[in-house]
């Protein structure tokens, strides 16, 4: 049940004229006041209830000014609490993204390091080939000579001695290109849904 909402101790026929008319006067002099004075006039002697109608009236305006108090401060707490717990996950959720950003940072320069190393691996191994491949190509004194005659044969067959490569060195470069292009990418996704995980 309601307290504010109790019924009046006393019923409004009891309540003698003259309370009705005093509070009643009381109440057309302060608005009076304060619609042409623009100003609370201070209270004129005694102020105190003198029956039960205006007891009750004062008691459930006091009651009704401390449940608005205390409403008032419990939402500026809350407000105050509210506004501190933003703070304080804005604060985090700024440091860790923060620190997301350095990982991915030092990932990426990694990431190029590693990329640099392979295409360096792939540039040497393909100058390697190549020179190998013109030592080879060159006629030295102290072998055998790369074409010479088989007799038992025929006088006149001959073998030619070459050495070729089944992959042309165009080729290996492609394909050392594209294998470190998709290992990166690989590498790149990997390393993408790890941070999302986290």
């Amino acid at each position: 049940m309601n307290k504010l909402k109790r019924p009046l101790p006393d019923s409004p026929t009891k309540v003698p004229f003259s309370g009705a008319v005093q509070v009643v006067g009381t109440s057309v002099s302060t608005k009076y006041s304060l619609d042409h004075g623009g100003t609370i006039p201070a209270p004129q002697g005694d102020v105190t209830p003198r029956n039960r109608v205006e007891q009750y009236w004062a008691a459930r305006a006091l009651t009704a000014e401390t449940l608005l108090s205390a409403r008032t401060e419990h939402h500026r707490e809350l407000r105050t609490l509210s506004f501190g717990e933003e703070l304080k996950r804005s604060r985090e959720r700024n440091a860790l993204m923060k620190a997301n950003e350095d990982k991915i940072a030092r990932m990426e320069k990694l990431t190029w390091a590693l990329l640099g190393v392979i295409i360096f691996l792939a540039i040497l191994i393909v100058c390697m080939s190549h020179v190998n491949q013109r030592r080879a190509q060159r006629p030295q004194r102290w072998f055998l000579p790369s074409h010479f005659t088989i007799p038992i044969l025929s006088p006149f067959t001959s073998v030619v001695e070459k050495e070729v490569s089944v992959i042309g060195s165009k080729t290996i470069v492609f394909a050392i290109a594209i294998i470190a292009c998709l290992v990166y990418f690989v590498y790149r996704h990997w390393l993408v849904s790890r941070l999302h995980k986290e």
